[in-house]
């Protein structure tokens, strides 16, 4: 595909990309912990050599949370969970992360992260932490092979706190 995009009349320009700014994990912590109530905890993990990074809310005990999806292509996990029909709404972590759907791996190191804190569902086999994530496809940004996994989840807990 041509980087150029025909303009009316039939000339062609250089097609602009748009690219994240390297703050915008900041913007988005500062709005997040400015909204969130008290018991709440945001933490973060943002790349190296790449334009990219995730976003982890950690919910107080007892929460109600619910969904709204919008965009032409959606990535997503788990947010059959959050439907308000369901018997149980309370999560235990929500994860935004860049990387399209690689991104999503970040939740398994979220997970992770909570059982071994003890946090989660308890079942008589396991603790079993609920981890929605969505994720946004930012590979133009940056380096395409840099992307949030399981490490990137499991340190966006650890960095987790509350407040500003």
């Amino acid at each position: 595909m041509s980087p150029t995009r025909r303009a009316r009349g039939g000339s062609s320009r250089p097609r602009r990309r748009r690219r994240p700014s390297p703050r915008a994990a900041a913007r988005l912590a500062f709005v997040l912990e400015a909204s969130l109530g008290p018991g709440f905890r945001v933490g973060h993990w943002t790349a190296t050599g790449g334009e990219t990074g995730c976003t982890v809310v950690l919910p107080p005990p007892g929460n109600v949370t619910a969904y709204e999806v919008r965009g032409s292509s959606p990535g997503s996990r788990e947010l059959a969970s959050l439907d308000l029909e369901r018997q149980r709404t309370e999560i235990h972590g929500l994860l935004f992360a860049g990387g399209s759907a690689f991104g999503l791996a970040a939740a398994d190191g979220a997970m992770r992260w909570l059982e071994e804190h003890g946090i989660g569902f308890r079942t008589p086999i396991a603790t079993i932490p609920i981890v929605p994530a969505a994720v946004i496809f930012d590979a133009t940004a940056g380096l395409a092979g840099v992307r949030p996994g399981p490490g990137a989840g499991y340190a966006a807990c650890d960095a987790a706190s509350e407040g500003p």
